[in-house]
């Protein structure tokens, strides 16, 4: 099954192109494909080295079972294995729940890659749904800031002294 998402730069996003990824048995292909307003940008600069500033889609193949099936900069961005184990306890999670219709479903690395909330994603690279409103692909998975524990912290411990 074919996936797809628009793939943005910057805090007030800019759309650099589209993003596809396939898995056929044991073989996964993304393709990316520029956008024409991003190549026409005076700002514009390639995503990785291994991903040129050209027209046309550009493929990329994992060549072992190791190797990412993205290109560099978005391979950049996937969870590493402690993510992935956290990524996959959320989805057994949510199917338990009846969150999800589909409870036959696996996670591929394309669900993996995007799973990520883009408020606590690190980095410039953001992912839209394609065909859609441009609404974050894991909208509603927000984790608090770090700076923000102490807060929380201090009013947990508020809470337990106005209980006494």
């Amino acid at each position: 099954m074919k996936k797809e998402c628009t793939v943005f730069v910057g805090e007030n996003p800019i759309e650099v192109g589209k993003l596809s990824y396939e898995k056929k048995g044991q073989k996964s292909t993304s393709a990316f494909l520029y956008s024409d307003s991003w190549l026409r940008n005076p700002d514009q600069f390639a995503l990785s080295p291994d991903l040129p500033l050209i027209s046309g889609y550009q493929f990329h193949s994992a060549r072992t079972s190791d190797e990412s099936a993205f290109f560099a900069c978005f391979s950049d961005v996937e969870p590493d294995g402690w993510g992935k184990m956290v990524i996959q306890r959320d989805f057994a999670k949510q199917r338990k729940d009846g969150v999800s219709n589909d409870r036959t479903a696996l996670l591929d690395n394309f669900d993996y890659l995007i799973w990520i909330s883009d408020f606590s994603r690190i980095g410039a690279i953001r992912f839209r749904k394609v065909f859609f409103s441009g609404e974050p692909i894991s909208k509603g998975r927000y984790r608090p800031l770090l700076n923000y524990l102490n807060y929380y912290a201090q009013a947990k411990q508020l809470k337990k002294i106005r209980k006494h």
